[in-house]
C-alpha cells in the first residue's frame, strides 16, 4: 500500500491520469465475488490478462481498460512512477490500435446492472463514522531513508444507531463508571486494534483477546463529557511467530443537548487513542520492526464532510456479522 501511496502522489503520474484517463479504484475482494456488472467487467480484465486464478478470481493490480471491457494494458504492480508511467503509454498505444481495428467493440462485458447486495457495504441507519490512524513512532533509519514503517494506516470505524444509545451513561452522576458496551469493545479491539501501517492485516480472534478492560466514567455531567479508559492485551500464536498489542486505551466523549427536550442527546466528540507495544506481522504486512515495537492508534468523529468516510466502509466488513456483532 506504501508503494501505491509513492507512486499516486508523484507529480508526473498525477497530471498524466488527470490528462487521458478516467480513474477508478476497487477493492478485488468485493469485485471478484460480487454477481453483477463491476464483478464481470473486473473478472473479465483478469481473463483477458491471462491472470485469472482456478476460482475465476482476477489478480490485483493495475488495469488499464476500454469502457466496453477491452483490456489494454495490466501490471500486477511495482511500487515505481517510472514503471506505471511506461504501462500508461502502453495502454494508450494499444486504445489507439484498438480503435483501427475492424471490431473495436471488445468483449462488450454488461455493466450498469443492479449492485450484488450481499456485498454492499453501507453504514447502518443512524450509525457514525469515526476515521482510525496508525503509527509506529520510531526514529528513521540514521541513513535518512524512508520505509514503510513510517507510513500511516488507516481505516474508518462504524458505531450503530444502538451503539450510540448504549455509549451513553445510565445516569449523569460525576463519577458514574460503567462498561464500555460489549459490541463496541469488541469491534475496537478485535478490528482496529491491529497494526495496518504497511498493509492489510490479519484481525483478532476472540480467542486472541487475552484481557480487555474498558470503562467509561461520567468526569463533567454540565460538559456531558465522559472519560474511556482502559488496557487490552491480544496474542495470537505462539514463540517467535506470535502477533501481539498491549495497550492502553484512553479518550473522551461529548453529547450536546438534543434539538428538544425529548431528543436524545447527539454524539459531539469520540476521541480515542491506544499506545503500546506490538510485536509480529500477518501475511500482508510484512517487515515489522524487529521484536517489540511502539504502536499508536487513535480514532475521532469523521467530518460531516468526509464523504471517503462514509463511502469507504472499515475494512473489517469483509465479515459483517462479526464485524457488529449479528447473530453471536
Amino acid at each position: 500500500m506504501t508503494g501505491r501511496a509513492l507512486v499516486f502522489s508523484n507529480p508526473d503520474v498525477v497530471a498524466r491520469l488527470k490528462r487521458d484517463f478516467v480513474t477508478y479504484a476497487g477493492d478485488k475482494w468485493y469485485l471478484n465475488r460480487q454477481n453483477d456488472g463491476d464483478g464481470r467487467f473486473l473478472r473479465g480484465l483478469g481473463k483477458q490478462a491471462g491472470r485469472t486464478a482456478d476460482n475465476g478470481h482476477a489478480p490485483q493490480g493495475v488495469y488499464v481498460a476500454r469502457p466496453d471491457g477491452t483490456l489494454l494494458a495490466y501490471d500486477h504492480f511495482r511500487p515505481s512512477a517510472e514503471s506505471f508511467l511506461a504501462l500508461l503509454d502502453k495502454a494508450k498505444t494499444a486504445a489507439t490500435t484498438a480503435a483501427q481495428a475492424d471490431n473495436p467493440g471488445g468483449p462488450q462485458t454488461a455493466v450498469g446492472s443492479v449492485a450484488d447486495p450481499g456485498y454492499a457495504r453501507r453504514l447502518p441507519d443512524g450509525g457514525r463514522v469515526l476515521s482510525v490512524f496508525s503509527r509506529i513512532p520510531l526514529p528513521p533509519p540514521a541513513d535518512g531513508a524512508w520505509t514503510p514503517n513510517q507510513a500511516t494506516g488507516r481505516d474508518h470505524l462504524w458505531l450503530t444507531a444502538d451503539d450510540l444509545r448504549a455509549l451513553r451513561p445510565p445516569a449523569w452522576r460525576k463519577g458514574e463508571r460503567y462498561p464500555l458496551p460489549p459490541a463496541v469493545a469488541e469491534r475496537l479491539t478485535r478490528f482496529h486494534l491491529v497494526d495496518n501501517v504497511r498493509g492489510e492485516p490479519p484481525f483478532w480472534q476472540k480467542d486472541d483477546v487475552r484481557a480487555q478492560d474498558l470503562s467509561l466514567v461520567v468526569e463533567d455531567p454540565t460538559a456531558r463529557r465522559v472519560r474511556l479508559e482502559g488496557a487490552v492485551r491480544l496474542r495470537s500464536g505462539s514463540g517467535g511467530e506470535a502477533r501481539a498489542y498491549d495497550a492502553r486505551v484512553q479518550g473522551y466523549l461529548v453529547w450536546a443537548p438534543g434539538a428538544d427536550k425529548a431528543a436524545a442527546p447527539r454524539l459531539t466528540r469520540f476521541d480515542w487513542i491506544a499506545w503500546g507495544e506490538a510485536q509480529g506481522e500477518g501475511m500482508y504486512t510484512r517487515n515489522a520492526p524487529k521484536g517489540r515495537f511502539p504502536l499508536v492508534i487513535a480514532g475521532g468523529l469523521a467530518a460531516p464532510g468526509d464523504t471517503v468516510a462514509r463511502s469507504v466502509p472499515p475494512q473489517g466488513t469483509k465479515d459483517l456479522r462479526s464485524y457488529l456483532g449479528v447473530g453471536r
